[in-house]
């Protein structure tokens, strides 16, 4: 029971670092701005059409490929900071022994990046208020929107595809992308934390980026490249839930995503009890 305590000590001090952090605070209103903005053009066809929309944003903000960029590179910036190794992890450290440090500092990565997914779609949520209609239906502004050119008399400014609102209970989307979202960004996180650890902040981040943009070679009709960028696995307009074509299925996607997150926990505790923890200023 202690060793529980300690872990969750251990990731609940790096969250008491968070008010201080002026980096948060630029992906906080980061955030903010690009979800207000490609929120609007929905908000303005709701208006226009006095039909209220269901609170299903989410898989559709998601689908766009400058979304997926702006996101995954949010997470980037959230964790460029790995290993968390600020001037008060040592004494931290010293208490709690490495192994429960380390699995401190994963368990952190895990829950920030689903802090940070639940923050987005809030937002996506809070910026078509008071225009939401609470319903397990998909609701007649994202069918129009999906059926017909609409969106375009509006700017949209993500796609609504048919696909996905045939192939999904909304309620199963959102839950679906988040967990999708999730893992994903927890992978950028112990990626950056196992480059950085070994090596520099400076090749941690490098190798998440390109691994980012990666989603824009994909976008651009590459889809083979889909099966190796778990970037893309967040789209449900770019996997097949039926298994039915060349595109990644959602079990590979899924399958896919929890194991190398798993590898990654593997290999940082192999490597990462090695390595002496130095200070890092934080950035």
């Amino acid at each position: 029971m202690d060793k529980i305590r300690i872990v969750f000590q251990v990731c609940l001090n790096n969250f008491r670092k968070w008010p201080t952090n002026p980096r948060l605070y630029v992906l906080g209103l980061l955030m903010i701005l690009f979800v207000k903005i490609v929120d609007d053009p929905i908000k303005a066809f709701v208006i226009a059409t006095g039909v209220p929309v269901t609170p299903y944003a989410f898989p559709f903000l998601i689908n766009g490929w400058y979304s997926v960029l702006m996101f995954m590179f949010g997470v980037v910036l959230l964790f460029c900071d790995a290993p968390f190794a600020d001037e008060h992890q040592p004494y931290t450290l010293i208490r709690s022994g490495k192994r429960l440090w380390l699995l401190g500092q994963i368990l952190y990565v895990f829950v920030a990046s689903a802090v940070y997914f639940l923050f987005i779609i809030f937002l996506s949520i809070a910026f078509l208020m008071p225009h939401v209609l609470f319903s397990a239906d998909w609701g007649k502004v994202w069918m129009t929107l999906a059926r017909t050119t609409a969106g375009g008399q509006f700017s949209l400014s993500y796609p609504v595809p048919l696909r996905i609102l045939s192939s999904y209970h909304p309620i199963n989307a959102m839950a679906l992308c988040f967990f999708l979202c999730w893992m994903v960004g927890s992978f950028l996180g112990l990626l950056m934390y196992l480059w950085n650890r070994h090596l520099n902040r400076i090749v941690g981040a490098l190798v998440a980026a390109i691994l980012v943009s990666l989603e824009i070679i994909v976008y651009f009709n590459e889809y083979w490249l889909a099966y190796y960028s778990p970037i893309s696995w967040t789209s449900l307009y770019l996997l097949d839930p039926y298994n039915i074509s060349t595109n990644p299925s959602v079990t590979y996607a899924v399958t896919g995503i929890l194991i190398i997150n798993a590898v990654l926990i593997v290999l940082l505790f192999i490597l990462d009890p090695k390595k002496d923890v130095e200070v890092l200023e934080q950035i």
